[in-house]
């Protein structure tokens, strides 16, 4: 599950570099390749960063770095549901690139 979730953010990030990128367009795009990917699209978040600091992905600059950090709550994450070991809260993973365009 958390290889699932970390290549979520890496699909996110990949979104949010393109010129064209929206907000929407991100969360759209890490929904659905958890959908397909068997973990629950419901109760994640995704959290979009430019230089350490809350982004709207329309108004990121060319070159700027973009961190996408996509949280899901480990219930939604789970293929065993086990009381035997301590299970962490949610799971979350971070990616960043370089925001494209024409310089």
């Amino acid at each position: 599950a958390m290889q699932i979730v970390s290549n979520a953010a890496r699909e996110g990030v990949r979104e949010a570099i393109l010129p064209d990128a929206t907000d929407a367009s991100v969360e759209a795009v890490v929904g659905d390749f958890l959908g397909r990917s068997g973990l629950s699209n419901v109760g994640h978040t995704v959290e979009v960063q430019a230089d350490d600091a809350d982004a709207n992905v329309e108004e990121v600059f060319v070159t700027v770095p973009v961190t996408v950090t996509v949280r899901i709550p480990y219930a939604n994450a789970s293929i065993m549901n086990t009381g035997l070991f301590p299970m962490p809260g949610e799971l979350r993973a971070t990616s960043t690139m370089t925001k494209e365009g024409p310089t």
